[in-house]
C-alpha cells in the first residue's frame, strides 16, 4: 500500500543535551499498532517551506489508513516523570482531516495508550504561512509499568494540505528553580525589588511585608530592606516590635528577628562554598563560609552594615565585597533569603524551602548589566481576584506562566511585554489548587526572571452578594461597610459577615464565595433592631435567635441585623504541602493531621464554639478509615481530658459529574481555633486542637482525585470555606528488607485506639525498608515485621539517691545524677544491672539500649552541665593537683582544657557502667551525639575515643564535615557508624535517594532520618529507593574499603562519584543529589574489560571515560572486575 505522505528529515541528531531527544531519526518502514489495522509508514523527499527552511512536510492522504513518520524514544537517554515534546510547525495550507504533529504510543502493563496533540484545519486558520511552537507534556507516572514508547507525527485518512514540522524535541521537564536577574547600578532605584516573603511554615504570603532590593555595582552586592511589623498596640509601632537584644560582629542573632541572606557557589554543578550573612534590628552582625571542611565561623567578610528600627518599620542597608565571595559575573551561584519574626515564632522565604537552611530550592543568581532591573509585584488576594500579575522590568519582552499540579503543568499561557509591563494573565478553567511559576524573558529569548513556584488556589474568592429586601440593605465585613453592587474579599482567618435591612419587611437571597453559596438560611442568627457595634467582630452574639428561612420577611419594625461567622483557612491540614499535593503509594495507609489553628494567618476566633464538626469530602481513590487525637494532644492531655470522635458517613454528593464520598466528623468537646496551647502545658502551638485522619490508597497508582475538608460549628452559624487538597497515587512501594544497614527515622507515629490503623501505617513504613522507628503504637507487631522499635534511654535512680544524697544533680532533682559520684560509689555495676534489666522488663520490645547524650560540662548550654558540682570539683581538683578552690568561672577560663578532657572522661566511665549492663543481657548499647571534634566536646561532652570502648555502635551527625565523620569512624575502631539527616518546620520535608544512600555511603553503617515527614508518600519512596541501592552494595560498604583512587573525576565531584573495592571486584556509585538530570563523568582506573549496570544490564568499557546521565535525585550503581 502505497503512501502520499511525503516527509524529508534534514541533519536528525540523537542526544542534543543531556535528557534531551531532539530531532530523532524516524524510520521509514516501521508498523504501528492502531484499532483499526496499521500505519502506512511515510517516505522521504526534498522539499523545502517557502522560508527555505527544510523540515518534515506532510502533503495529503488520501486513503483510509493513517499514515505515520515515527522514532522509539530510549527512556534511559530522557530520565525523568515528566516529559516535555515541543516542535515548530509551519502550515502552509490546511483544508481537511486531522493533523498530529506529536502522537506517543505508549506500551504498558495496561496494553497501548496514547497521548497526542491534535490539530483540525480551523485551529490553524489564523497561523498559516508563519512558524508557530507547540508544546506537548505527558506524565509517565500515570503509566505502570511502561516497557516502551514511540514518537509519530500522524495524518488522518483523507488529511488534505501542505504543514512543515520542524525541531522535533522529547526531553524531561521538572519545575526549574527561580531566577534572580541582579541589574549593575549605582542607586538602589534600579534595583530588582521582591516584594513580599514566603511563610516557610504554610508557603503562602507572609503576613508582615518584607521589600527587598538587589543590585551590584561591579564590586560589590548591594542589599536594601525595608521590613514592617504589626503594631503591638493600636496607637503605634514602635522598635519594640523588633526583637534586638545582641550587639557587634559574631553574635547569635537568630535569638533575634533578624535577616539572613545565604549564597551558595557551585561548580561543576554542585555547591563548593555556601556563606551565612545574619544580622538584626541593631546592626548586629554574623558571617561564616563553609566548604568542605564544615563551617568556618572565624571568616570574615567584606560587609559594611547600616540596620535601624524605627516607626512601623525596619530598615537596613548591606552590601558585600564581591571579591571576598570569590563571586565574578558568569559563575553558578544561588540565593535565598530568610525573615525571623521572633514574635510570631515564624520565619519567612525568599524562595520556600524545606527548611531555612535548605539551598536545594534556593534561586540562581545572575550578576547582569545596567537596565536589567525586574520588579516582582505583591502576591495578594486582590491580585488573585484579578486574575493578573503585574511585573516590571526593563528588557524584557515576552512571560510565560505555568500552571502546575503534581510536578506536571496542567496549562500554560505567554504573551508580551508592553510599555515595561508583564501583564501575567492567570491560567482559567482549573479547579482546586495549584502552583504557578512566572518566567519572562529578554528579547533574545533568555531567561531574566524566573519565580519560585507560588501556591494559588484556582478557585476565585471573591465574594458577591445577591439579595433582595423591599428596605435599604448593607452588607458589613467584621464591622466596616462594604459596597453591595461590588465584589468583596474575605481576609485571613474568621470573618463576620453581617446583612442589615432597615424599612422594608422582606429579605431573602444569598453570598456567593467562589463556588461555595451561602443563603440566607437558619444557620444565620439576627437581632431585632441591632445597637451601633452589632456587626463587628468581638460583639457577643450567643443569644441572638435564629433567622427564619421559610418566611423570608423581616420581623418587627426598623431593622435587623443577620450574622454569620465565615473562616478562610483557619485550620489546617499538615503536613504542608508546598504544591499542594497529598502523595500516597498504591495500597498503602497514610494519616493527615488536622491542625485547629495553630499554623494559619489572621485573627482566629479566639472563644470555643460548641458543636464543633469536620467534614470531610474527597473523590474515589482513597478510603477514610478512621480519626484520631493529634499526637501532641495524646501525649500532654489526660485520657479522660482527650476530645471524642464521632464518625457518620453521609450520602455522597455529585458536583460538575465528579461524585464526593462524605463524612461528618462530630468533636465531643468545644473547640477553640486560636492555637494557643492549654494552661500549664508546653507551649506548642499544637498542643490542643487537632485531629488525625488515617486514609488507605484504594486506586492504582497514577490516579488522582480531591480531597476536601471544613470545619464547621453552632448549627452551621461558625462556618469555614472548604480546604482542597489535590491527592496522587504513586507506585506501590516495594523494598526488599534491609537486613545489613540501618534505616532508622524518628518520625513519631501515633497511637490509635484501633490497633488495625496503627498496623496499617506501621506495614506502609516497613514496606519502604526502613527497619527502625521510634513509636510507642503497637510494638509487637512493629518488631514482628521487622520495624524494630526505638526510644531513648533515659537512667532513673531508684533508691540510690535516697542512700548518696551527692549523688542527685540539683538541677535535674530525681531524675539525672552527677557521673563523677555514681562512677564512685562501691559494688555501682550491680546496681546499675538492676537499672537496665528493669528498663528492657518493662520495655520488652526494644533491641538496643539508644543513649542520646547532649549535655554540656558548663552552665548555660542549656543548664544540661551533669558534672558540675562540689563532689565532682573536688575529685578533679585532687586529679590535678590543683590548690586554689575550683569555681564555674575558673572552670570556663583557666582550667577549661583540663576540665573538657577531665569530664568527658567522667562520661566515658558513666557509659562503660551502662555497657556492661547491657551486654549481660545480650543488648547492645548505642551512643548518639555530635561528630568527634573539639566542638563535641565542649557542647555535649563527648569524646568518642573514650566512649568507643564501652559501647557497640555509634550515632551521629549532621551535615557533610568529612575530616570529623573520619575522625568519628577512627574512634569507633571499626564498630558501625551511622550518621543522621535533619528536617524541620511543619511542611513536608524529606531528603531524597541520592542524599538518604550518600550518608549510607558515608557512614558504611546506615542512616538515622530526623524529623523526615512519613505522612507523605515521597520520603518513603526516596527511602525505598536508597534501601535498594543499599541492599545491592551491602557487602562493598560494610565489608570493603572506600578506594576513590578506582575512579578520576573532575574537582568537587566528592560527594556525587564515590568507589569501593572488594576483593577483586570494583563499585562505582554516581550520585545526583539535584532536581534536575546531571551528567557525571568519571575514568574507571583499575578495573579491567567492562562494568555492567546491574539494574539495566547496560555495560561501559573499562579503558574509556564513562558519561552518565543520572535521573534527578536518582543513583546509578556500576560494577566490574578489578585488575589482578
Amino acid at each position: 500500500m502505497k503512501s502520499i505522505l511525503i516527509c524529508i528529515v534534514l541533519s536528525y541528531v540523537l542526544l542534543a543535551g543531556a535528557g534531551a531527544l531532539k530531532n530523532p531519526s524516524f524510520e521509514s518502514k516501521v508498523p504501528l499498532e492502531w484499532k483499526s489495522g496499521v500505519y502506512i509508514p511515510a517516505e522521504r523527499s526534498e522539499e523545502r517551506a517557502s522560508d527555505g527552511r527544510a523540515s518534515v512536510l506532510l502533503t495529503g492522504n488520501k486513503t483510509s489508513k493513517m499514515t505515520a513518520f515515527s522514532q522509539d524514544i530510549d527512556l534511559q537517554a530522557i530520565p525523568g516523570e515528566v516529559l516535555k515534546l515541543t516542535c515548530d510547525i509551519f502550515p502552509e495550507s490546511f483544508s481537511e482531516g486531522i493533523l498530529f504533529p506529536i502522537y506517543l504510543q505508549i506500551r504498558a502493563k495496561g496494553g497501548v495508550q496514547y497521548s497526542f496533540v491534535r490539530l483540525y484545519p480551523q485551529s490553524l486558520s489564523r497561523q498559516l504561512g508563519q512558524w508557530q511552537k507547540l508544546e506537548h507534556f505527558v506524565d509517565l507516572r500515570k503509566y505502570h509499568g511502561i516497557k516502551s514508547i514511540r514518537l509519530s507525527i500522524l495524518a488522518s485518512a483523507n488529511y488534505t494540505g501542505r504543514v512543515f514540522i520542524d525541531n522535533l524535541t522529547a526531553e524531561a521537564w521538572t519545575p526549574s528553580v527561580a531566577l534572580i536577574t541582579v541589574p549593575e547600578s549605582d542607586s538602589c532605584k534600579n534595583s530588582t525589588i521582591v516584594t513580599n516573603l514566603w511563610d516557610s511554615g504554610t508557603k503562602n504570603p507572609a503576613t508582615e511585608r518584607s521589600l527587598v532590593k538587589i543590585r551590584h555595582d561591579k564590586d560589590r552586592l548591594c542589599f536594601d530592606f525595608e521590613l514592617t511589623s504589626y503594631a503591638l498596640n493600636p496607637v503605634s509601632n514602635q522598635r519594640s516590635s523588633f526583637k534586638s537584644k545582641h550587639r557587634g560582629r559574631d553574635q547569635a542573632v537568630w535569638e533575634d528577628d533578624c535577616m539572613e541572606i545565604r549564597l551558595e557557589h557551585y561548580k561543576n554543578g554542585i555547591p563548593a562554598e555556601s556563606y551565612y550573612i545574619g544580622f538584626n534590628a541593631d546592626s548586629a552582625l554574623t558571617d561564616m563560609r563553609r566548604d568542605a571542611n564544615g563551617w568556618n565561623e572565624k571568616w570574615n567578610g567584606d560587609i559594611r552594615l547600616k540596620s535601624a528600627p524605627g516607626n512601623g518599620k525596619w530598615t537596613a542597608q548591606l552590601d558585600i565585597g564581591m571579591k571576598s565571595l570569590g563571586m565574578k559575573r558568569g559563575d553558578d551561584w544561588r540565593i535565598n533569603i530568610v525573615r525571623f519574626d521572633q514574635r510570631l515564632k515564624k520565619s519567612s522565604v525568599l524562595v520556600p524551602a524545606a527548611d531555612h537552611q535548605d539551598m536545594s530550592h534556593a534561586a540562581r543568581l545572575i550578576l547582569a548589566g545596567p537596565g536589567s532591573a525586574v520588579k516582582v509585584p505583591e502576591f495578594t488576594p486582590d491580585a488573585l481576584n484579578r486574575r493578573r500579575l503585574d511585573f516590571m522590568t526593563d528588557k524584557g519582552k515576552t512571560w510565560k506562566i505555568a500552571c502546575i499540579r503534581n510536578g506536571f503543568p496542567l496549562k500554560t499561557l505567554s504573551g508580551s511585554v508592553s510599555n515595561r509591563i508583564a501583564a501575567v494573565g492567570l491560567p482559567g478553567g482549573i479547579q482546586g489548587s495549584v502552583q504557578l511559576q512566572i518566567s519572562i524573558s529578554d528579547g533574545q529569548g533568555k531567561e531574566i526572571w524566573r519565580t519560585p513556584l507560588y501556591p494559588c488556589s484556582a478557585d476565585d474568592l471573591q465574594g458577591k452578594a445577591a439579595l433582595k429586601s423591599s428596605g435599604v440593605l448593607r452588607l458589613f465585613i467584621n464591622g466596616a461597610e462594604s459596597p453591595l453592587n461590588t465584589g468583596f474579599s474575605l481576609p485571613q482567618g474568621a470573618a463576620v459577615v453581617a446583612i442589615q435591612a432597615q424599612g422594608g419587611k422582606t429579605l431573602d437571597g444569598s453570598l456567593k464565595i467562589g463556588s461555595q453559596t451561602f443563603p440566607l438560611d437558619a444557620s444565620w442568627k439576627y437581632m431585632e433592631n441591632p445597637p451601633q457595634d452589632a456587626a463587628k467582630k468581638e460583639f457577643d452574639d450567643r443569644s441572638w435567635k435564629r433567622w427564619n428561612a421559610s418566611v423570608k420577611t423581616v420581623p418587627g419594625q426598623g431593622s435587623v441585623l443577620l450574622r454569620k461567622t465565615i473562616m478562610r483557612n483557619a485550620t489546617t491540614l499538615l503536613p504542608v504541602l508546598p504544591d499542594n499535593t497529598w502523595r500516597l503509594t498504591e495500597n498503602g495507609t497514610y494519616l493527615l493531621q488536622w491542625a485547629a489553628g495553630a499554623y494559619t494567618s489572621g485573627e482566629q476566633l479566639k472563644r470555643p464554639m460548641n458543636d464543633f464538626e469536620l467534614l470531610l469530602e474527597y473523590t474515589d481513590g482513597i478510603k477514610y478509615l478512621g480519626t484520631g487525637v493529634a499526637d501532641k494532644t495524646f501525649y500532654y492531655l489526660k485520657k479522660s481530658e482527650q476530645p471524642k470522635y464521632i464518625t457518620q458517613e453521609l450520602p455522597p454528593v455529585k458536583e460538575n459529574g465528579t461524585t464526593y464520598r462524605r463524612i461528618r466528623i462530630r468533636v465531643s468537646s468545644p473547640v477553640t481555633l486560636s492555637g494557643e496551647p492549654k494552661p500549664g502545658l508546653p507551649t506548642l502551638k499544637c498542643v490542643y486542637s487537632g485531629c488525625n485522619l488515617v486514609f488507605e490508597a484504594t486506586a492504582p497508582a497514577g490516579s488522582e482525585g480531591t480531597l476536601r475538608i471544613r470545619a464547621a460549628a453552632e448549627q452551621g452559624n461558625i462556618v469555614e470555606l472548604a480546604n482542597t487538597l489535590n491527592f496522587q497515587i504513586l507506585p506501590k512501594l516495594d523494598a526488599p528488607k534491609a537486613d545489613h544497614l540501618i534505616f532508622l527515622t524518628y518520625s513519631p507515629v501515633p497511637q490509635f485506639e484501633n490497633r488495625e490503623l496503627n498496623k496499617k501505617l506501621l506495614k506502609t513504613i516497613r514496606d519502604s525498608g526502613i527497619n527502625e522507628l521510634v513509636t510507642r503504637a503497637c510494638p509487637a507487631y512493629a518488631k514482628e515485621i521487622g520495624l524494630h522499635p526505638f526510644q531513648f534511654f533515659y537512667p532513673s535512680l531508684g533508691t540510690l539517691g535516697k542512700q548518696y544524697p551527692e549523688l542527685l544533680n540539683p538541677e535535674f532533682p530525681g531524675h539525672w545524677f552527677n557521673p563523677s559520684v555514681l562512677t564512685r560509689i562501691p559494688g555501682i555495676q550491680a546496681h546499675i544491672d538492676e537499672i537496665v534489666k528493669l528498663y528492657f522488663a518493662r520495655n520488652p520490645h526494644l533491641d538496643k539500649l539508644f543513649w542520646d547524650y547532649e549535655y554540656s560540662p558548663f552552665p548555660g548550654r542549656g543548664n544540661h552541665f551533669l558534672c558540675h558540682g562540689e563532689s565532682t570539683f573536688r575529685i578533679f581538683a585532687e586529679e590535678y593537683k590543683i590548690a586554689e578552690k575550683i569555681t564555674p568561672e575558673l572552670l570556663a577560663g583557666k582550667y577549661r582544657s583540663q576540665w573538657v578532657e577531665f569530664t568527658c572522661g567522667e562520661i566515658a566511665n558513666m557509659f562503660r557502667l551502662f555497657g556492661n549492663a547491657a551486654a549481660k543481657l545480650n543488648k547492645p548499647l548505642a551512643a548518639y551525639s555530635g561528630y568527634e571534634s573539639p566542638a563535641t566536646k565542649e557542647l555535649y561532652n563527648i569524646d568518642w575515643n573514650k566512649i568507643s570502648p564501652a559501647i557497640s555502635m555509634g550515632y551521629c551527625g549532621y551535615g557533610d564535615a568529612t575530616d570529623q565523620i573520619e575522625a568519628t569512624r577512627k574512634a569507633l575502631r571499626g564498630k558501625p557508624l551511622v550518621l543522621g539527616l535533619l528536617r524541620t518546620g511543619i511542611a513536608a520535608s524529606s531528603d531524597n535517594a541520592a542524599t538518604i544512600f550518600r550518608k549510607v555511603v558515608e557512614s558504611r553503617g546506615g542512616v538515622l532520618l530526623w524529623y523526615e515527614n512519613l505522612n507523605d508518600a515521597y520520603f518513603l519512596i526516596q527511602t525505598a529507593k536508597a534501601v535498594t541501592a543499599a541492599e545491592k552494595s551491602w557487602e562493598f560498604l560494610k565489608k570493603g574499603k572506600r578506594d576513590d583512587s578506582l575512579a578520576k573525576r573532575a574537582p568537587g565531584l566528592s560527594k556525587a562519584v564515590a568507589a569501593f573495592r572488594l576483593n577483586n571486584t570494583g563499585l562505582l556509585i554516581f550520585l545526583n543529589e539535584g532536581r534536575e538530570a546531571r551528567t557525571l563523568k568519571a575514568l574507571p582506573c583499575g578495573f579491567s574489560g567492562t562494568l555492567r549496570n546491574p539494574d539495566n544490564g547496560q555495560i561501559y568499557f573499562a579503558d574509556r571515560e564513562i558519561s552518565i546521565t543520572v535521573p534527578p535525585e536518582e543513583i546509578v550503581i556500576l560494577q566490574g572486575n578489578l585488575r589482578k
